[in-house]
């Protein structure tokens, strides 16, 4: 859910494809915007910062595990690697 600011949530298949995308955001952007967006489990998927300072609330099902508080996709860029930074460039041409 946001919170403050958009973004938009981005869904991907086993074969690394876009599957869908949904813009959302705070009420600051108007009534024709919703404001969160529910992500089948197990399905891979993507946030993307379309304005600044944005603030997402996420709920997961389950106990939260301080070891394993994230599943990376195996086709994804290292977190913080240049090589991500090119990646969510292409991925917000992609969906914006």
């Amino acid at each position: 859910m946001a919170i403050h600011e958009s973004m938009a949530s981005v869904t991907f298949d086993n074969q690394v494809s876009v599957m869908g995308n949904l813009g959302f955001g705070s009420e600051k952007y108007g009534i024709d915007l919703v404001i969160g967006n529910e992500v089948e489990s197990n399905a891979w998927h993507a946030l993307v910062e379309l304005e600044s300072d944005c603030i997402l609330l996420e709920v997961k099902a389950g106990l939260f595990d301080t070891n394993q508080p994230k599943d990376f996709a195996w086709w994804g860029p290292e977190e913080c690697s240049d090589e991500a930074d090119d990646y969510l460039k292409s991925l917000i041409k992609r969906v914006c």
